[in-house]
C-alpha cells in the first residue's frame, strides 16, 4: 500500500497560502472592497499622482475606474477596451457622473499620457505581451 506524502514544496505552498488567505468562503469574495474605492485601497496615495494628468485606462471595462479618475482630479480619462457593448456602458456610466467631458472611451488611442493603469484586466488577455505592443 502506497501513501501519499505530501513534498515539502506542497506543503510550503499551503502554508503560504493560509497566511494571505483564510480559506473560508468570504475570502476571496471582494468583500474587502465593500463602500471603498478599488483604487484608493489598492494603490494608496495614488490620486495625488493623477491631479492635472492625461490617464489611460487599459481595459476599462464598464469605466468605473474610469470615471472616479476623472472625478478626483484627472485632468483627461482614456478608457480604452476592445468591446465596443462596455465602452457603451462606459460612455452612460461618465455622463451619469457627470464627467462626460473629462472621460473618453474608445477602442485604442495615441494620445499622450501622463499615467497610465490597468485594473483587473491582463487576466483576460491571452498574449500579454501583444496586448501592450504599440
Amino acid at each position: 500500500m502506497i501513501s501519499r506524502i505530501p513534498s515539502l514544496a506542497h506543503y510550503a505552498a499551503r502554508v503560504a497560502l493560509k497566511r494571505i488567505s483564510s480559506g473560508a468562503p468570504s475570502s476571496c469574495s471582494g468583500s474587502v472592497y465593500q463602500n471603498k474605492s478599488k483604487l484608493a485601497v489598492q494603490k494608496g496615495r495614488f490620486f495625488t499622482r493623477i491631479a492635472e494628468n492625461v490617464v489611460v485606462d487599459f481595459g476599462c471595462g464598464e469605466g468605473s475606474d474610469a470615471v472616479e479618475l476623472a472625478g478626483k482630479g484627472a485632468k483627461r480619462v482614456i478608457g480604452v477596451d476592445i468591446r465596443e457593448d462596455v465602452l457603451e456602458t462606459a460612455r452612460q456610466r461618465a455622463l451619469g457622473a457627470g464627467v462626460q467631458d473629462t472621460c473618453v472611451f474608445a477602442t485604442s488611442t495615441n494620445e499622450l499620457a501622463g499615467v497610465v493603469i490597468s485594473m483587473d484586466a491582463f487576466e483576460h488577455f491571452a498574449d500579454r505581451q501583444q496586448s501592450c505592443a504599440s
